[in-house]
Formats: C-alpha cells, sequence, structure tokens
C-alpha cells in the first residue's frame, strides 16, 4: 500500500496523481518514477560553495520501495562519479512523524538530533556523514529486496 493511500494527508502531489491515473501512458509495470524531495545547494556566500546533495524523505518512518530505492542508488552512484568534489551524496531522512520538530530524526538510518541534522543540511556536518553507506551497505540492500520479497507474497494472496 502506498503512502498515498495510508496517509492522504501527507502527501500532495499533483503529478504524481497523475502519473498513477495515466497506467496507459506510463505501464507501471514497465517504468519506474520518483520525484526528488530536495536538493540542497550551498551557494557563494557559504563556505561550502559549491557542495550539494540529493534528500529524500520518509514520514513515519517508511522506506523507500525498491523501483526508488534503485533510482536513488544510481543517482548516488552518477554523481559522485560527476562531481567528487562538491557532491556529498544522496541520503534518505526517515522522520518517525513528519518533521524535525515532532519527532526522531533518521539521516541513512542513523539516528540525529535535530541540531546535527541542521549540521548536517548546512554542510557542517563531519565529512564522514556524508558518505552514503544507504547504498552499498548489503544489509540494507537485504532489507529492501525482502520488503519487496514481502509485498509480492500480500499481492499474490489478494
Amino acid at each position: 500500500m502506498t503512502t498515498q493511500l495510508l496517509y492522504p494527508q501527507y502527501v500532495k502531489a499533483p503529478l504524481s496523481d497523475w502519473f498513477r491515473n495515466h497506467d496507459v501512458i506510463i505501464p507501471s509495470s514497465e517504468t519506474a518514477i520518483t520525484d526528488i524531495d530536495f536538493v540542497i545547494r550551498h551557494h557563494s556566500k557559504s563556505k561550502h560553495n559549491g557542495d550539494w546533495m540529493i534528500i529524500e524523505t520518509k514520514c513515519l518512518m517508511s522506506e523507500p520501495a525498491y523501483p526508488q530505492w534503485l533510482s536513488l542508488k544510481s543517482l548516488d552512484d552518477i554523481c559522485r562519479k560527476g562531481d567528487p568534489v562538491h557532491f556529498k551524496g544522496v541520503h534518505i531522512v526517515q522522520f518517525t512523524h513528519t518533521t524535525p520538530d515532532n519527532g526522531k530524526i533518521y539521516v541513512d538510518g542513523i539516528k540525529m538530533e535535530k541540531q546535527t541534522f541542521i549540521d548536517f543540511c548546512n554542510g557542517d556536518a563531519s565529512e564522514e556523514i556524508y558518505k552514503t553507506k544507504m547504498f552499498t551497505d548489503s544489509k540494507m540492500q537485504d532489507k529492501i529486496l525482502e520488503e519487496k520479497r514481502r509485498k509480492r507474497k500480500l499481492e499474490m494472496k489478494n
């Protein structure tokens, strides 16, 4: 079940609705479509001039679906090769509720305090934090694949 069906009050993306309703144009069995929630880019007035990263947010501790995870991994791989100096990674930010103000924060599976998250977004966190393990960690890949298998079994039962 999609986040949109479970929590319609949190999903406000008319184009997503349009894509879902036009399966004949873009068959979901052949094509995965994902949006990017945020691109943070530091400009010339910042001490981190030129640094940038991509953030995918997940509310209520949801996980990226397998097709989305593959798309984010591809983006991370390509951007790291294309801009190894300034690109700080694709990061999955999960909230136990909906924002840093109303729940716990996890960045790439690591719990962060609110101030650390702010530092992370501002480019002021330790360099180690920006080295995403999300797409190279075999445990995460196994977790995503297991979730995919679980969903397929549920679909087959219904």
